[in-house]
């Protein structure tokens, strides 16, 4: 064993350069050349590669433990997490389908087949299987964030916003009455991740409360993200768009020009704040700005993605009759492409 163990050593000292992941890499390869069942070292593999994005290749770890260890429900978690990535979703769901078998009461492997559900757009599956993960960990704040997304797009907006509104609570540990608008935050939100996650659920509520035209309650959701990132350009452009839809253009036009100031490549929020700019009848560098819009439409037609003009506004701004044409005819296009998704 000590003889073994010098001659790795020995190998690696010849290579100076090599970094964490590959020295990692190297010694469960080592691990396997010696016991090639060894679990604990191709698991270890795997996940490496699967975090490298490598997923052939850990793909292939994942299937060789299987021959020796055919009941091992986190190898079969890693298969699907790497079927998942590549969007082979029939795949993913048998390997998720195999830990549900094994251990029906993981809330996360419930969790991960709920979401390949989603994927393939089969909602009704997905959220079922959503409530039976929150019914295993009720305090599970990312599962009511998917069950709400997929409650949102089977059309269930009241439900999408109850359970929104849990997550919020279950994030900032508020109790079940307490309000989730309110300007204090908990001091755990020191975390990055944990103020991008909440983020993440108060701009999905504040966008389901926008379409339900509970504006007032959707400004508050925007006014958190704000608060909770004050250098983001989308939670400025979030906030000016909720007061640009219920016609408090004046502070749209502060928080567009908020994002603005802090990236200056977005277009819609651009078109937008030229569009406040109109309805004040502000006229203030009307014609450069026309001219940045026109080129921003230009370059959004060059790309084949869908204009931050909408058709109705520029057949009133000062654009040729040929440009309004085109707005209209990508429009159009992109109605037919959703049309083509609906179930009927």
């Amino acid at each position: 064993g000590g003889g073994g163990g010098g001659a790795l050593r020995g190998e690696m000292s010849q290579n100076p350069n090599l970094n964490a992941k590959q020295m990692a890499e190297y010694y469960y390869l080592q691990a396997i050349r010696y016991n090639n069942q060894y679990a604990p070292a191709w698991i270890g593999l795997a996940e490496l590669w699967r975090e490298q994005q490598q997923y052939a290749r850990a793909i292939s770890c994942y299937k060789t433990i299987l021959k020796f260890q055919p009941a091992s429900a986190e190898t079969y978690s890693g298969l699907g997490l790497c079927y998942t990535e590549l969007k082979q979703f029939a795949e993913a769901e048998r390997c998720y389908s195999q830990v549900v078998g094994m251990y029906r009461q993981n809330a996360v492997a419930l969790a991960n087949l709920a979401g390949v559900y989603y994927e393939q757009g089969r909602l009704d599956l997905a959220i079922q299987t959503y409530k039976e993960a929150i019914k295993v960990d009720p305090n599970f704040p990312e599962v009511y964030n998917n069950l709400s997304n997929a409650l949102r797009e089977a059309g269930f907006l009241d439900d999408a916003i109850s359970c929104y509104t849990t997550c919020i609570r279950i994030q900032c540990g508020l109790p079940p009455t307490a309000s989730i608008y309110r300007g204090a935050l908990p001091s755990l939100f020191n975390s990055p991740a944990a103020v991008q996650r909440l983020c993440v659920v108060y701009n999905n509520l504040g966008g389901v409360l926008k379409i339900q035209g509970r504006v007032q309650e959707a400004m508050a959701c925007f006014q958190q993200v704000r608060i909770l990132t004050p250098d983001s350009p989308e939670a400025h452009a979030n906030l000016a768009s909720a007061y640009k839809d219920c016609g408090k253009h004046d502070y749209a036009i502060v928080e567009y020009r908020h994002a603005l100031n802090l990236r200056g490549d977005l277009p819609d929020a651009f078109a937008n704040y030229v569009h406040s700019m109109q309805c004040i009848c502000d006229w203030t560098d009307r014609e450069s700005l026309f001219l940045r819009l026109e080129e921003c439409v230009q370059y959004s037609l060059a790309m084949g993605t869908l204009p931050p003009v909408q058709p109705f506004h520029a057949m009133a701004y000062p654009f040729s009759e040929d440009l309004a044409l085109k707005i209209s005819k990508a429009y159009a296009n992109h109605c037919e492409i959703v049309s083509h998704g609906l179930p009927f």
